[in-house]
């Protein structure tokens, strides 16, 4: 009797011990590497998208520059001088408080300065002159990120063209802080580097190509700002990042104790269901953070990081069009009615392309009040009825004091060509049909009296 309850009790404990294996190796193990890499994922698309944010707002940046150095009348003073008509103090004079005006219109700015021959005709606002890096002088618009311990500012450098030739450059001030705080949530820091690497325990090397670093319990993930030399810096504490991960533990032990009582069988499949559980809702996240991620915040179209997606999965074997449209004369209805009508005008904008295209159609908020349509189609005739459409419903929207209207280029999409290809020719073709727009004030402005319909609603109209 003590021989066989002492086999009973080395069976019951192999059977326990066994039992436990088999859930740790074989149940939570592969549960724990899965839900962990679903967390690092969900990390790196989260941080894709905030990406996305502080580019929109550096391209945002650039286009307030820009419209500095376009400036007409001041920039005519600048070839006065240049023609010996004024003096550099007369330039000086005319500019200071004109320039003032523009810079205060900027968003976000802390000033800007402007430099002519690299002296110092005008500068208007808190800024440090000893930033001003004449490596940044070109053709094109530069931009450069300090970082400094009293705040981070990114410096646009605007060239101030006259028939092609260079009179000067506009640098612009702008406060990056504020998008980086913006950006920043829950447990996430983000913060500015002038690196992308850095010391670390661990590096993780994900199916997507991104890279996490993991050093003294915190992960790291870099990410190059677009036409800049810095980082965006994301950080986590690894505790954090996998703090749902201790319910599986809290499964698996309850589990363990569930067959200790009653069948190995009953307590497995327990643990399997729960897991599956866990699964589940780690997977509706992923998916919760790549929809936020896919979709235009304003509008609820398609963002451009899903044209990246889709080009990707779609093109090779597509077969259809592309179409872009532009809204004209959208910077006058924001100059004239602000920019809150302007987020009405693209929102009502989207709903009648959405309302216009067919379900396997897409439409894409390309930037600013550029859109992508994404027609499926083989047929010409049918791409052009659908922009049709879409110009006629826009056109006779009665909400707003003027006409919503458009210009449009439609190119077709080819093996030959990528996406980025494909939407230069659909670029270069909206832009022909766009020459003859003449952006025009109301019926209030009596200069242009004779370009406007008759109840003086539209903004733009066909020179």
């Amino acid at each position: 009797m003590d021989k066989s309850i002492k086999k009973a009790k080395l069976f019951i404990l192999f059977f326990l011990i066994l039992n436990i294996l088999i859930v740790y190796f074989l149940i939570y193990l592969p549960i724990n590497t899965e839900l962990k890499k679903s967390k690092q994922e969900i990390f790196i698309t989260l941080a894709d998208s905030k990406v996305l944010s502080v580019n929109n707002y550096i391209e945002s940046c650039k286009t307030g520059a820009e419209s500095m150095s376009s400036r007409t009348m001041i920039r005519k003073k600048i070839s006065a001088y240049y023609r010996d008509e004024i003096s550099f103090e007369d330039l000086q004079n005319y500019t200071r408080d004109l320039y003032a005006d523009g810079v205060k219109a900027l968003n976000n700015s802390l000033g800007a300065v402007r430099l002519v021959e690299e002296k110092i005709v005008t500068s208007y606002g808190d800024i440090d002159l000893d930033l001003i890096n004449e490596d940044k002088y070109s053709n094109d618009i530069e931009v450069e990120m300090v970082l400094k311990d009293t705040g981070n500012i990114a410096v646009v450098y605007s060239p101030i063209f006259e028939d092609s030739n260079i009179l000067g450059y506009d640098a612009v001030y702008y406060n990056i802080d504020r998008i980086i705080d913006s950006i920043s949530i829950k447990n996430v820091n983000v913060s500015l580097s002038s690196q992308n690497t850095m010391g670390y325990d661990k590096e993780i090397i994900l199916k997507s190509g991104e890279t996490l670093l993991e050093k003294d319990g915190i992960m790291f993930h870099f990410h190059k700002i677009m036409n800049t030399s810095k980082y965006l810096l994301f950080q986590i504490k690894t505790k954090d990042l996998y703090s749902d991960l201790k319910n599986i533990i809290i499964y698996n032990v309850l589990g363990l104790f569930i067959g200790l009582i009653i069948l190995a069988y009953i307590s497995n499949k327990f643990i399997i269901s729960n897991a599956k559980r866990l699964l589940d809702r780690a997977v509706d996240e992923r998916n919760e953070y790549e929809n936020h991620a896919n979709r235009d915040a304003l509008t609820g179209a398609y963002s451009r990081m899903f044209l990246g997606h889709w080009a990707e999965r779609n093109m090779d074997q597509f077969d259809g069009y592309i179409a872009m449209i532009d809204l004209d004369c959208f910077k006058n209805i924001n100059d004239k009615f602000g920019h809150l009508t302007g987020d009405k005008v693209l929102i009502k904008f989207v709903e009648i392309i959405k309302s216009s295209i067919r379900n396997e159609d897409y439409v894409v908020r390309y930037g600013g009040d550029e859109f992508l349509i994404i027609i499926d189609s083989e047929d010409k005739s049918v791409v052009e009825s659908i922009i049709y459409r879409i110009k006629d419903k826009a056109k006779s929207v009665e909400e707003f004091p003027f006409e919503i209207l458009m210009s449009y280029g439609i190119t077709k999409i080819t093996e030959e060509d990528d996406i980025e290809k494909t939407i230069y020719k659909a670029d270069e073709a909206l832009y022909k049909n766009k020459e003859d727009r003449d952006c025009k004030t109301r019926r209030d402005d009596p200069s242009v009296q004779g370009h406007i319909n008759t109840e003086g609603r539209s903004l733009c109209a066909r020179s």
